[in-house]
């Protein structure tokens, strides 16, 4: 199964961004504010063992980057901001959007906000999501990192992919998560088709880590299949809006990524 082709209903999509749109700070007005917002950092920081919200608030920026404390970060700032849109709002993501994707680690933040995957899980796999330079000193510190958390990581000598250790890793991780299915369609990053069940998410997470974004193919299937021009871009930095609206003028592109903006909501 595929992009059915079929335009009826609300042709909108929202999309999660990947990591890059950190800064410390992200998330805390949020959180200072609406008990929704508390809820989700908290779970996420509770998840990660009292780490992650120092990190985000007052943490430096240099530690904030490290991939291991990025990806988490983003991720929980994305559904901090989902959920308090839900309960300051009104918003229903079901109703108002048919399609979720996410640039990369973006695509955990859309299997969460459409309720396939939950929260701590997400945080967890995410946080030894660690990005490889291309270099066999690379291979070995992902390896390092994968070991403390107690995944199983195994450096190999092959040409295929230098990401190969990462994959084996997040295999295994993925063994005893439970997916289910998502409530609107998430298109996949590995081949911009939407997921067609729950049990293959598995396997295109992992696909995912050595295999390249299919972000422009993603969208142009929106565009050209289901007629899609209209996005919710939300979670933390603009990087993705700005990205969309450079690359495709000709579509409306809404941010979400403050208190202010979800002051001003209106769908």
């Amino acid at each position: 199964m595929g992009f059915s082709g079929n335009n009826i209903g609300n042709n909108r999509a929202i999309l999660f961004p990947g990591q890059g749109s950190q800064f410390v700070g992200m998330g805390q007005d949020l959180y200072e504010a609406y008990a929704a917002a508390r809820e989700v950092v908290d779970e996420a920081d509770d998840a990660l063992g009292g780490t992650l919200k120092h990190v985000m608030f007052e943490g430096s920026q240099e530690e904030l980057t490290r991939t291991e404390n990025a990806q988490p970060a983003i991720l929980t700032t994305s559904i901090a901001m989902l959920r308090v849109l839900e309960t300051e709002r009104g918003f229903d993501l079901k109703t108002s959007c048919k399609f979720a994707l996410g640039h990369s680690l973006g695509e955990y933040s859309a299997l969460v906000a459409t309720k396939s995957l939950s929260l701590k899980d997400a945080v967890k796999l995410v946080s030894f999501q660690v990005v490889i330079s291309g270099s066999q000193k690379g291979v070995d510190h992902a390896s390092k990192v994968l070991q403390a958390r107690k995944i199983a990581a195994r450096a190999v000598d092959l040409p295929v992919s230098l990401m190969q250790p990462a994959a084996v890793a997040m295999k295994e991780a993925l063994k005893d998560i439970q997916f289910e299915k998502p409530i609107i369609d998430v298109v996949s990053n590995v081949t911009a088709q939407p997921i067609k069940n729950a049990s293959d998410i598995s396997d295109l997470l992992v696909r995912q880590v050595t295999g390249t974004v299919q972000w422009h193919q993603s969208i142009g299937n929106l565009q050209t299949i289901e007629q899609v021009h209209n996005y919710i871009s939300l979670g933390p930095g603009k990087v993705l809006a700005n990205l969309m609206r450079k690359e495709y003028p000709r579509d409306f592109v809404r941010t979400v990524t403050s208190v202010e903006d979800i002051q001003h909501w209106k769908l």
